[in-house]
């Protein structure tokens, strides 16, 4: 049986994520030493970011397609927009709650490249839940961006 693009696309991201595994959670990054000490520290600072960006890259598809049901067509679907307004709120208190609140720099930058994508999600599902939205933010934006 042929695979789907989309089943594809999983076992490439979790191929990908155990590469990533063997090489930060061995000492194969170590290997990073032989160019210098500077590469080792930026590579395994930031371990899984590439990985988080590849599996937000997948669903990306899948995003587009719930904006082009919700918003694309000539019905207004007021359920699926205050559904997005609640997803997005929830997922700036689910970051608040979990993460936004640690003072300590030392305790929160190392879990920053992993959860900074929640709030900022968040605040992507608010803004786009409404063309009244997008429009008032976007000119606030243009204003303060003089």
């Amino acid at each position: 049986k042929k695979w789907s693009r989309t089943h594809s696309n999983i076992f490439a991201i979790a191929v990908c994520f155990l590469v990533h595994v063997l090489f930060y959670e061995t000492k194969a990054s170590h290997f990073l030493k032989l160019f210098s000490d500077e590469y080792y520290f930026r590579f395994t600072s930031d371990r899984y970011s590439a990985w988080v960006g590849i599996l937000s890259g997948f669903s990306w598809g899948h995003f587009k397609s719930y904006i082009q049901w919700c918003y694309g067509g000539e019905q207004v679907r007021a359920g699926a927009m205050w559904m997005q307004r609640a997803g997005g709120v929830g997922l700036i208190a689910l970051w608040w709650i979990l993460f936004g609140h640690i003072q300590d720099k030392f305790t929160y930058n190392p879990i920053h490249p992993y959860v900074f994508w929640i709030p900022v999600a968040g605040w992507l599902m608010l803004r786009n839940s409404s063309r009244y939205l997008c429009e008032l933010h976007s000119e606030a934006l243009e204003f303060f961006g003089r």
